[in-house]
């Protein structure tokens, strides 16, 4: 597997989760 590949797959991951807490407090 590629090692670079996972870190960019938890890099985007992070990305979204962190736009979705935007996004929530946003809304709010």
């Amino acid at each position: 597997r590629d090692a670079s590949g996972t870190a960019s797959v938890r890099a985007s991951e992070e990305k979204t989760a962190e736009s979705k807490k935007t996004y929530n407090s946003i809304s709010k």
